[in-house]
């Protein structure tokens, strides 16, 4: 029989880690090897109203943010989860350009993963959301701060007014096994 500790709710319980529970039975797994290895954390945020955006930008727009701390977590991998709701006024033509760039505290910012873009044209009002997942490994310990970010090459054509609402960035870190 599979081990079933996540869906009976041993190891996570409303989101955060559970580290009481002596472990499942039916495989022999102990939950508290978990005790350390899994840390979540999470930012909100958005952009707009955005003018027109031509795509000459060098300048990129914040959208959202996360700090995680994984000092203590021997070779620690992170998952980005990107979520927002971008809404488009009538006679708008979007290509929305997202990066992501990830500072260790003390040390530069860096540009990770790939661009992750958006586009849309559209006669008529508009909504929808957009997403995006992003997995960041062989790291060394310390503080993490991901930012998402509008690239200066991203454009909004016809009518300004676009907004990034909602926007949710979460981090899950655990250590690599």
């Amino acid at each position: 029989m599979a081990c079933n500790n996540i869906s009976n709710g041993n190891i996570f319980n409303n989101g955060l880690v559970n580290l009481s529970s002596p472990g499942c039975g039916s495989c022999g797994t102990d939950d508290r090897f978990l005790r350390g290895r899994c840390k979540v954390g999470s930012g909100t945020g958005g952009a707009g109203p955005l003018p027109i955006l031509d795509g000459s930008s060098t300048n990129s727009i914040s959208v959202v943010d996360v700090c995680i701390d994984t000092r203590n977590m021997r070779d620690p991998s992170i998952l980005l989860i990107f979520n927002a709701i971008i809404s488009l006024p009538a006679g708008s033509n979007a290509m929305f350009n997202f990066e992501i760039t990830r500072t260790l505290v003390g040390g530069l910012p860096s540009s990770v993963g790939a661009t992750y873009t958006y586009v849309k044209s559209t006669p008529a009002l508009s909504s929808e959301s957009f997403g995006f997942q992003f997995f960041d490994t062989e790291l060394i310990q310390g503080i993490y701060n991901y930012s998402v970010r509008l690239a200066g090459n991203s454009v909004l054509s016809g009518v300004s007014g676009a907004t990034i609402t909602n926007a949710t960035l979460s981090a899950v870190s655990c250590i690599n096994f």
